[in-house]
């Protein structure tokens, strides 16, 4: 037996057995071994073991081999280890080629974890499009297919392990079976994959965290520096803060134009009525309308169809251009000049690389500067005997269309993802979005497509993309929900409103509602970071179990927000006790709750009702506090920068906020003078509530103010 440690546990690695144990706080949590279907370890001869000390892109770490023979055919199981990272990296090496009869893809059968756990919880997310998230119960007999990321998680949300596909990242598939004592979690190829090369490794990670959402956000991190993806929140910011427009489905013109008019006029139409309004909308997204199609649905060519001639050049004036694809039809022109293989309903590029860079150059000629990639899971489902047979043939798929978009400098939308996809992401900095829902057009609740982008949205950080939670109208009746989702999230705000020449009776964007969310410049304002949801979101289904689905996020002023919303699918109100655990502190907290406009310490009851969100800010009990601006949907938001001190009883800073408006601020006493930039300011005190309220004039301005 060997011993390794880790931060967060003990692994104890047994040879004879082929297998290691996961000791978290003194008890086993975990068994794994290697995945091999119907392997009994008498069948299994131990060659060698290797033991040695190594250094790569994740850190220093210890590398175990264990070479065995398994049906007289010869295999190398790796473990390394990252005590620092609390992780494993392990690895299955055929080291002759593997040859078996394709399956049923949920069919999972070989691969390097094969785990039994002792954790009471399971979070996870559905495989195929669209994913949705995934919540067992040890207690509770059931077996499902998941995506290859699963969180194992206890009763008392303070420990998980992780354990997800590393390389490749896709197709992994994860088959749990859950018991009255045990999870049983197998992790490893689709059951389609026909043959595995000689020294091909399967590789998967083994990630010890705490509590949920944080275990995530680590796994989310270790797993960006490995492939050295950078989060798009990040690297491309302006592009997420700008306003878009969308014509997709569930917007007003998807496959419509405006009475007598065609497409080309329509979109001209819309940009008029944008710019007369005042909306400073910087990106328009044409969809599928604009291609031709095959019998089968597929592209037949990416060339702008009657009505739409030259239509990509005149929109890219407008602004910038998002484009759409999708799969190609078997009848398609490209055939002719590219080797496919050609199936029932579609055509698979056999060099998708060459094929995409002509296309990608093409597209850049004429303006496009985002092309989404719509149907993916469609291409995987339709072209299996090309892209489900060979362990990374999907990979290559993804991979030509990225770096092809990359090679012509333009950025790329995942739509219709599996979580294939999703993992595939973190290989590309150029893939800006992944689409997290349901078309916004489907026939379901409001809610639940909240819901499940909410839920998505965590796994599209975690990997890298941000989530793009679908166009939406902005005067439905759940458009303050969307949009405070949207903006809390880190998704893209694209409105897809009837424009004023219209029939339509409802028509017009709700400027209003807008520019709660926006700075004066039209850009959106956002918290320091994604939303993350609340570690009991992890354990319970708010779509189903009677709680609210609630979100956290964090100001520059210190200032924590929880976005609580109703997505029960029966639409019930929700009765619910807010307290300082669903902000994962310890300290003392004041709790403001904007929707009813009460305050709060520690604890604070509520009712929530569907499309009716409640905001409660929270932040440390002191004698000042800088809130946010009123006129803001979530005040905290418009402080761009702060910096306080407190002199002689004085409150003192210097702010930077993102407009200008009336500032609210919590005051333990009444306050006795206040100065703005020096000059004296009238203000108004609410005695039972603590908040004082005075106009600011300036974005930038210092504040002095005496109680």
């Amino acid at each position: 037996m060997y011993v390794l440690g880790l931060e967060e546990a003990i692994v104890e690695v047994h040879p004879q057995l082929l297998a290691l144990s996961i000791y978290v706080r003194g008890e086993v949590k975990a068994t794994i071994a290697p995945l091999l279907e119907d392997m009994r370890i008498e069948q299994v001869v131990l060659k060698e073991v290797r033991c040695r000390e190594d250094v790569d892109e994740i850190g220093r770490h210890t590398v175990m081999e264990l070479d065995f023979l398994w049906r007289e055919s010869p295999f190398r199981f790796s473990v390394r280890s990252y005590p620092k990272e609390s992780m494993l990296v392990l690895s299955l090496i055929p080291q002759s080629e593997v040859k078996v009869d394709g399956e049923d893809e949920s069919h999972v059968r070989i691969g390097a974890i094969h785990a039994h756990t002792r954790f009471e919880r399971v979070f996870g997310y559905s495989p195929y499009c669209w994913p949705t998230p995934v919540f067992m119960n040890m207690r509770t007999r059931d077996e499902r297919t998941l995506g290859s990321f699963v969180m194992l998680i206890s009763n008392d949300l303070k420990r998980s392990i992780i354990l997800s596909s590393l390389r490749p990242l896709a197709p992994q598939l994860a088959r749990v079976t859950t018991k009255e004592d045990e999870v049983e979690v197998k992790l490893g190829l689709a059951g389609t994959i026909c043959k595995i090369p000689k020294g091909f490794s399967i590789q998967s990670m083994v990630m010890i965290g705490d509590k949920p959402s944080r275990a995530m956000l680590k796994w989310g991190s270790i797993m960006r520096s490995i492939h050295g993806r950078r989060s798009s929140y990040v690297a491309h910011r302006e592009v997420l803060n700008s306003l878009h427009y969308w014509t997709d489905a569930g917007s007003a013109y998807w496959y419509r134009t405006l009475p007598g008019m065609n497409y080309l006029e329509t979109m001209m139409e819309i940009g008029r009525y944008l710019k007369e309004n005042g909306l400073k909308v910087d990106f328009y997204e044409v969809d599928s309308w604009w291609y031709p199609k095959g019998s089968d649905g597929g592209a037949l060519e990416y060339e702008e169809i009657d009505g739409f001639k030259d239509g990509l050049r005149k929109v890219a004036e407008m602004g910038k251009l998002i484009v759409h694809m999708r799969w190609l039809s078997r009848e398609t022109k490209y055939a002719e000049r590219y080797n496919m293989k050609l199936g029932k309903d579609i055509a698979c590029p056999l060099e998708p690389l060459k094929f995409f860079s002509d296309l990608m150059k093409r597209l850049k000629s004429k303006g496009v500067f985002i092309v989404e990639h719509d149907w993916l899971t469609t291409v995987r489902e339709r072209g299996k005997d090309v892209y489900m047979r060979e362990v990374l043939k999907l990979e290559e798929y993804l991979d030509s269309f990225a770096k092809a978009c990359r090679e012509h400098g333009l950025l790329a939308i995942l739509c219709m993802p599996d979580i294939y996809h999703y993992m595939m992401s973190l290989k590309h900095n150029n893939i800006l979005m992944i689409r997290t829902s349901e078309d916004y057009g489907a026939y379901i609740p409001r809610q639940v497509l909240l819901w499940q982008n909410v839920y998505l949205a965590m796994m599209a950080h975690a990997v890298g993309p941000a989530p793009f939670f679908d166009v939406f109208i902005t005067k439905n009746y759940h458009a303050f929900a969307d949009l405070l989702a949207r903006v809390l999230m880190y998704s893209a705000v694209a409105i897809g409103d009837y424009i004023d020449k219209d029939p339509i009776w409802i028509k017009g964007v709700d400027m209003n509602l807008l520019n709660k969310f926006t700075d004066e410049e039209q850009r959106i304002l956002r918290p320091r970071e994604p939303a993350i949801l609340v570690d009991y979101m992890f354990i319970k289904n708010p779509l189903t179990d009677r709680i609210p689905l609630i979100i956290r996020a964090s100001a520059p002023s210190d200032v924590k927000v929880l976005a609580i919303f109703n997505v029960d699918f029966l639409s019930r109100p929700i009765k619910y006790d807010v307290t300082k655990d669903d902000l994962d502190v310890e300290r003392d907290v004041v709790l403001y709750d904007i929707t009813t406009n009460r305050i709060g310490k520690n604890s604070m009851s509520i009712t929530v009702e569907v499309g009716k969100p409640h905001i409660v800010l929270a932040f440390e009990e002191s004698e000042y506090k800088v809130v946010g601006l009123k006129e803001v949907a979530v005040p905290p938001l418009a402080i761009a920068h702060i910096r306080e001190r407190v002199e002689n009883s004085a409150y003192m800073a210097e702010i930077e906020v993102a407009r200008r408006g009336t500032m609210m601020m919590y005051v333990k006493e009444h306050p006795r003078e206040l100065y703005i930039s020096g000059k004296k300011v009238e203000f108004r005190y609410d005695e039972i509530r603590h908040l004082m309220y005075f106009p600011i004039d300036k974005k930038h301005f210092s504040l002095e103010l005496r109680c």
